[in-house]
């Protein structure tokens, strides 16, 4: 006897990048692991305590407590 099921469809995941959090006290310009930076990938400068975010290829300070 036929299976009455047939498939006709299936639905994936589409994989998602996972952010990096990176500890350096001078500007990354890649992953730890050699990788290319993305957008979101998070850096702690621990020279000067301040953490950043890397928005459109640049790295945008999350604090405003900088000293100007």
């Amino acid at each position: 006897m036929t299976s009455p099921l047939l498939t006709i469809a299936s639905i994936g995941v589409t994989p998602q990048p996972i952010n990096a959090f990176i500890v350096s006290d001078t500007e990354p310009t890649f992953r730890d692991n050699g990788g290319d930076l993305i957008q979101g990938d998070r850096w702690f400068d621990g020279a000067i305590g301040v953490e950043s975010i890397y928005v459109d290829e640049r790295w945008i300070p999350t604090s405003s407590s900088l000293s100007k």
